[in-house]
């Protein structure tokens, strides 16, 4: 009935693990350097337009880094923001077709293969003397321009309690904008492996 409790050393070679990694990504960008994704997700409910802007860039850098380590080619960040710049107030399902419909014809995206088309949106839902409780509601879709058709998604809702408001959201938005990339685009590499 007694316990066996166990310790031991195991040696690491950190550069056979770097090289490993490093060749795996190479694989993986020989596979996707030939795809250009855009993102087009759009960040809501923050409370100025400039808050609106500043966490958009947070997000769109988030998944510009996910997608790049993946191999992907990105689309230009000011391209992404004056595409989104237009559709800040449009309801959510109009603003997706449209910016479905902006990829698959408008001359300025005939480089795109796939486009990420989505929203985070904060909201505030209740705050009291001693701090504020904020959520954040992400929907995100990956869309194959060349089969046009969804071939990710991802949704999830978040919340966090602080003293301070801006804190919550700068600390929601990345975690939103974090899982919902990687998430989007592990199902993606997949998608484009099994092509």
């Amino acid at each position: 009935g007694g316990k066996l409790l166990l310790f031991s050393k195991v040696p690491v070679d950190v550069d056979a693990i770097k090289n490993a990694i490093s060749s795996a990504n190479e694989v993986k960008q020989e596979r996707h350097s030939d795809q250009t994704a855009y993102f087009l997700v759009r960040v809501t409910g923050l409370p100025a337009n400039g808050d609106d802007a500043k966490g958009q860039a947070q997000v769109v850098k988030t998944y510009n880094d996910t997608f790049a380590r993946l191999g992907f080619e990105t689309g230009t960040l000011d391209a992404v923001f004056n595409a989104l710049a237009p559709y800040r107030e449009t309801p959510y399902d109009a603003f997706y077709q449209q910016m479905v419909q902006r990829v698959e014809t408008d001359p300025d995206f005939m480089a795109v293969t796939m486009a990420v088309v989505g929203e985070i949106a904060v909201t505030g839902k209740s705050h009291d003397a001693n701090g504020f409780t904020r959520e954040v509601s992400v929907r995100v879709d990956a869309y194959d321009v060349l089969s046009k058709k969804r071939i990710a998604s991802y949704s999830d809702v978040y919340e966090l309690w602080n003293k301070d408001p801006k804190l919550a959201d700068q600390m929601l938005l990345d975690k939103a904008a974090v899982n919902s990339a990687r998430a989007i685009a592990d199902q993606t590499a997949t998608y484009w492996q099994k092509r």
